[in-house]
């Protein structure tokens, strides 16, 4: 909305229109930030446009120097109950007022409920989710609301946003409705008060919480051929929300006698808190110590449920996909991950901040492997690896039989790392497209260093030793016959992960590489 300064000279004056003056507009439209516009008052030809932080002061043209009072965030202004008559009369709406004891007289009960902001709010942030509920009935025990599914609507521009009900709340009971979380269009909290306490009594046209003689009295008062939805009395006097009253509204207070709520306690609506579950299903509010079923949803093809991350503290198994979180008092979100479909006990996973996810398959003994990331070299690595674990000595051979040409140190091979950090200690015996390559990260952040054969390309056999802490790498044209590259020693504890490390050297193109008889022994 729009938000009127003026001045004729000196300093801008909020609300203030003034003859042949310039006119400051303030925009809050943006998120984050105001954009002002200045014109002529007789004009309104624009001297000058830009967007600026609302703590900083506009210099353009005069001064500003803060926001004025109704820049707050949105306060609600006042709660209805909200009913359709019949005979063509529409909705008529009976506000709820601030001291709890609203009853809602009518025969359709509590189905909508109506609030009105000081100023348009975020469609996005009037949510079933942040509509808490709770009911007692006669005898103070809790209203069972299971089967009654709560919806909101609201429009962009909007001032006033809906809580529908898809059957009304049962009669002769109190509800406690709490609403949370609402926000204007700059993200700004709601502020102001979001709670009601509201009665649902068939015939109590006085609002006192009982039905009597009073009420008899004042529907008789209101009866009319057709009621005005804007004059409350006739519209809580219109029982039977056909419209009118009459004695048909008579009758049904009559029959309602005499009903008594006053001893309903208010009830408390249970603090819930949002349980987000990405990738999955299990969404809701739930109390503290609920402990709630979540479920994975199916993984495409080729691929497996991974684990789960986020805030698996509060999981049963982070490592299963159908599982149970214990709600704290605390919002929760998770995320169900996903891995390449490889056989036991290989998995796969991207280290080091690649441009693009890498990915591993195997058919009939032949590797396939996409890798993006800049390099496995100098302090820290970006690759694709497909490993398995490890402990003491390793023995890892395959025959790397292509090697995307998407750089010229494009690298494939095979690994024994300490950790999956991309700064592990780590050696390498690999292909590039131009030579074979033995490399070392003898300390975890340390540079890497290598020793390279050049024309030794794919296809090659190369073969990974780790005797004690000797490690060698080996280059074959058959896999039988074996030179040696290099060997290093290396500090690294007894168990590592050791596996297919793969890099494009090119962190915004997949390379493709392959390789067959893989092998993975003591």
């Amino acid at each position: 909305d729009l938000i009127l300064f003026s001045r004729n000279s000196g300093s801008w004056t909020y609300g203030d229109v003034q003859t042949d003056a310039r006119m400051l507009y303030l925009d809050r439209s943006v998120p984050g930030a105001v954009s002002y516009l200045v014109a002529h008052a007789t004009t309104l030809e624009v001297l000058s446009t830009s967007v600026f932080d609302s703590n900083e002061p506009v210099t353009t043209s005069g001064t500003y120097t803060g926001l004025p009072v109704d820049l707050d965030p949105p306060t609600i202004l006042a709660w209805y109950s909200a009913g359709v008559h019949g005979r063509g009369v529409g909705e008529a709406l009976l506000e709820i007022n601030d001291d709890g004891n609203f009853s809602e007289p009518r025969s359709s009960g509590i189905s909508k409920l109506a609030l009105l902001f000081d100023e348009a709010i975020d469609p996005t942030s009037l949510i079933p989710q942040n509509v808490e509920i709770a009911g007692l009935d006669a005898n103070n025990a809790a209203v069972d609301l299971g089967g009654i599914v709560v919806t909101t609507s609201t429009a962009s521009g909007d001032t006033i946003g809906e809580v529908n009900f898809s059957e009304p709340l049962p009669n002769f009971a109190r509800y406690a409705v709490r609403i949370s979380g609402v926000t204007d269009v700059a993200g700004n909290p709601l502020d102001g008060d979001a709670d009601r306490t509201v009665t649902a009594l068939i015939g109590d046209v006085s609002d006192d919480r009982r039905v009597n003689s009073t009420d008899l009295s004042e529907a008789r008062a209101s009866r009319t051929k057709l009621i005005d939805p804007d004059v409350e009395d006739q519209v809580r006097s219109d029982v039977s929300v056909d419209g009118r009253v009459d004695a048909t509204d008579r009758s049904r207070i009559r029959a309602q006698r005499p009903k008594d709520a006053q001893g309903i306690a208010e009830p408390i609506p249970v603090t819930t808190y949002a349980l987000t579950v990405n990738s999955g299903i299990g969404d809701g509010n739930y109390e503290e110590g609920a402990v709630v079923s979540i479920l994975a949803d199916a993984p495409s093809a080729g691929h497996i449920f991974d684990v789960w991350t986020g805030d698996v503290a509060y999981l049963a198994d982070a490592n299963d996909a159908n599982t149970t979180v214990a709600m704290p008092a605390a919002p929760v979100t998770v995320t169900a991950t996903y891995r390449d479909d490889l056989p036991s006990p290989w998995r796969n996973m991207d280290i080091g901040d690649v441009g693009i996810p890498g990915n591993a398959q195997v058919v009939d003994g032949n590797w396939t492997i996409q890798a993006s990331g800049n390099d496995i070299w100098n302090t820290a690595d970006e690759m694709h690896f497909v490993y398995q674990t490890a402990s003491g000595d390793a023995n890892l051979i395959a025959r790397v039989t292509s090697v995307e040409y998407t750089h010229d140190y494009a690298k494939c091979g095979m690994m024994i790392r300490e950790s999956l950090e991309a700064n592990s200690k780590n050696v390498f015996i690999g292909i590039t497209p131009l030579k074979t390559t033995f490399q070392r990260r003898t300390a975890t952040g340390a540079t890497t260093s290598s020793t390279t054969n050049n024309g030794y390309v794919a296809p090659r056999w190369v073969k990974l030793t780790r005797v004690g802490n000797t490690f060698t790498g080996y280059r074959s044209a058959n896999g039988s016959s074996w030179t040696e590259v290099g060997s290093v020693t290396v500090s690294m504890t007894a168990d590592v992960y050791v596996g297919i490390a793969v890099t494009s050297h090119d962190d915004g193109t997949l390379g493709t590489m392959t390789l067959e008889n893989v092998s993975v022994s003591p």
